[in-house]
Order: structure tokens, then C-alpha cells, then sequence
């Protein structure tokens, strides 16, 4: 006997038969079957309508209900995408809003994203390629207009990836008693 089912016969009056058996027990099975089928689906369809559940085409009708074209990209990245864009709806454009929408929308920890001022009304946005996974890099242009969407009113904004080379050159002058010039290169690893 389901919980439902129970609820139901206990609810009757004295007068009836609460037996799951009897006639009525009987019709409160079938109401109690179909309500626990409903109940079922609502359920399923809450999931499915969830956007970290949601895949396929609920997951394309979700991003078009956000204005987030697919663009021949997988469900996670889409999901990712359209994600972005409701951060971005909600953003005031403010500096750590652009840090963080940009380290979720490339899988980079804020911390290794920097921002540099150019103008007083343009600013870049640097992100290191090698912190980067594959899948990321396969969508970047699509994400660097996210980015772009994101930032103020009026204020210019670039998104720059470098790979660092892993070394460090210094070079320096020096001058001595003798007055010459000296230069040095050095590598450091």
C-alpha cells in the first residue's frame, strides 16, 4: 500500500471502510496510482527543464529562451554558454563581475585572469591559454563576444590569450669606472 493510498483511506469517516480491498479502497488505489504517475512526470519534467540537467534539444530551447545560439557546440560548453549570458543579463559591468564570467566561461580560476586599463574607457582581458582545456579553446571566439556583452555601456574590451614561453630574459647596463657599457643576456628556467 502506497503512502498516498494510506493518506487517503485514513481520511475517510467511520463510516466507510478504510480496507484497501473494500470497493472504495479499490477506486482510491486507481486515483492514488494515477496521481502518483503525475507526480512522477512533474518530477521528470522539473529535471529535464533544470539547465544542469537539461540536454539536447530542452537544453537548445533553453538557450533560446536566453537569445544563446548552439553553434555546433557540445552540451556542457552550451550549458556553460547560456549560463554566461544569464550571469551577464544580471552583471552591472563592474571589474570583478568581468574577472569571474570570464574565468567560469574559459575554466580559469579568477586569480589567473588579469585586466589592464588601455584608455580610460577600454580595457583588456588576459587569459593564460595553457590554464585552458581543449574544449574551451574550440568556442573562444563565441566567448569572447559573451565577454565583450558583458562590460559597461561604452567601455571597449579585448580579449587577449598568450602562452608563456617559460623564460625569462634580462638585460641591463651597467657602467664602470671605465665608462664602458657592458650588456648582459641571461636565461632563467
Amino acid at each position: 500500500m502506497t503512502n498516498l493510498l494510506e493518506q487517503m483511506l485514513n481520511k475517510l469517516t467511520g463510516a466507510y471502510c478504510k480496507d484497501p480491498n473494500s470497493n472504495i479502497g479499490k477506486l482510491f488505489q486507481i486515483f492514488s496510482s494515477g496521481l502518483t504517475s503525475v507526480d512522477t512526470t512533474l518530477e521528470t519534467i522539473s529535471l529535464w527543464r533544470d539547465i544542469d540537467n537539461a540536454a539536447g534539444t530542452t537544453l537548445d530551447k533553453i538557450g533560446q529562451n536566453f537569445g544563446v545560439r548552439r553553434e555546433g557546440t557540445s552540451d556542457p560548453i552550451y550549458r556553460l554558454l547560456i549560463k554566461t549570458k544569464v550571469r551577464g543579463m544580471l552583471a552591472g559591468g563592474d571589474v570583478d563581475t568581468i574577472i569571474s564570467t570570464t574565468g567560469a566561461l574559459f575554466g580559469v580560476d579568477a586569480s589567473d585572469i588579469e585586466l589592464e586599463e588601455l584608455y580610460p574607457a577600454k580595457f583588456r582581458v588576459i587569459v593564460d591559454e595553457t590554464n585552458m582545456a581543449t574544449e574551451y579553446m574550440e568556442f573562444s571566439a563565441v566567448a569572447s563576444a559573451v565577454v565583450k556583452r558583458i562590460a559597461a555601456a561604452g567601455i571597449g574590451c579585448e580579449v587577449v590569450f598568450y602562452i608563456p614561453i617559460g623564460c625569462e630574459v634580462h638585460s641591463g647596463i651597467a657602467v664602470h669606472e671605465t665608462a664602458t657599457e657592458q650588456y648582459s643576456l641571461g636565461k632563467e628556467i
